[in-house]
C-alpha cells in the first residue's frame, strides 16, 4: 500500500508526504511536539505567564505533525491496518474519518506541488539532500525574563557587518540546498533594523488563501522558509523577553522578514519600466 506513485512534484524528495523519510520525520515531529505539550502543562501548573501560549503553540504543532504523519505512506498503512483490525464500529468510524482527512491533505499537497512546479520550485528544497549546517539559538534566562542568544552573536559587530554576514550565510544556504536557489532574498538595514524581503514567490505559494493574504495563514512551506531565514538572521542577535509586560529587547538589531506579494511585485516592476 503506497501513495508514492501519485506525487506530482518534479522531485518527490521535496514533498512533505512523499519524500523517502516522510513517515519517520513526521512521526518524530509529532512526538517532539507532544513533549512540548507536557512541558507547557508543567509551566501552567507552576503559574508561568507563558504557559498557556506555549501550550497552544505546542498543541498546534502536534496537530499539524499528526495530520502530516497520517498522510504519509507509513501513516496511511497504519490507519488502514488499525481499521481492518478493529471490531468496534465507533473506532472504525473514527479511523475512516482520519483516512478521509489524511487523503484530503495529500490532495492539498499535490495541488501545492503543481503550484511549485509552475513557480520554479518548492520553497523548501529536498529534505534529504542539503549539506548546510544551520545556525541555532539557545534559550536561557528565567521563565519571566527569557533570553535567546544566537550561535553567531557578537555584541561588537555593527549592523552593516551583520547584514554582510547574513547575506553570505543565505548564499551558502542556497548553494548547499537548505534554502531555495530560485528565490531572491533582498537585505537592507535602517534605523536599527535588518530587513529581509523574500522576492520571487507567488501568492499561491505564500498563503493558504491567496485572496485574503492573512499573515497568520501562511502555507506550511512558506512558514518554514520564513523560520529558516529568521534563525539565520537572529543567530547574530540576543533577545530578552519580559513575559509580565510583554516587552522584547534586542541587543544588536530588530529584524523584519516578509514576502513580496504579487501586487507589490507588479508595482515594483511598473516603477522600473
Amino acid at each position: 500500500m503506497t501513495i508514492l506513485n501519485q506525487c506530482k512534484a518534479q522531485d518527490p524528495a521535496t514533498c512533505r508526504y512523499h519524500h523517502p523519510n516522510a513517515g519517520a520525520e513526521a512521526f518524530s515531529a509529532w512526538k517532539e511536539a507532544e513533549k512540548k505539550i507536557d512541558v507547557a502543562k508543567k509551566a501552567i501548573a507552576r503559574g508561568d505567564e507563558s504557559g498557556h501560549a506555549d501550550f497552544m503553540n505546542a498543541r498546534y504543532e502536534a496537530d499539524r505533525a499528526e495530520e502530516t504523519y497520517y498522510g504519509t505512506g507509513d501513516g496511511l498503512i497504519y490507519l488502514h491496518l488499525k481499521r481492518d483490525e478493529t471490531t468496534d464500529p465507533v473506532e472504525k468510524y473514527a479511523l475512516d474519518t482520519l483516512i478521509v482527512t489524511a487523503k484530503y491533505h495529500v490532495r492539498e499537497q499535490e495541488h501545492a506541488n503543481e503550484i511549485d512546479n509552475k513557480a520554479g520550485g518548492p520553497l523548501i528544497p529536498a529534505r534529504i539532500s542539503h549539506s548546510y549546517t544551520p545556525a541555532f539559538i539557545t534559550e536561557g534566562g528565567s521563565p519571566l525574563w527569557k533570553e535567546h542568544t544566537g550561535s553567531n552573536y557578537d555584541s561588537k559587530l555593527t549592523n552593516v557587518v551583520i547584514k554582510s554576514r547574513i547575506s553570505s550565510d543565505i548564499k551558502e544556504a542556497q548553494k548547499k540546498g537548505y534554502l531555495p536557489k530560485h528565490v531572491q532574498m533582498k537585505l537592507s538595514t535602517r534605523d536599527g533594523h535588518i530587513n529581509v524581503r523574500i522576492v520571487g514567490v507567488p501568492n499561491e505559494q505564500i498563503y493558504n488563501d491567496p485572496e485574503t493574504q492573512r499573515l497568520s495563514d501562511l502555507t506550511p512551506n512558506a512558514r518554514e522558509l520564513k523560520q529558516r531565514i529568521s534563525t539565520i538572521v537572529n543567530s547574530y542577535n540576543r533577545t530578552q523577553q519580559d513575559e509580565i509586560e510583554g516587552r522584547r529587547n534586542m541587543t544588536n538589531f530588530w529584524e523584519n522578514i516578509d514576502y513580496e506579494t504579487d501586487w507589490e511585485r507588479e508595482r515594483r516592476e511598473a516603477r522600473s519600466r
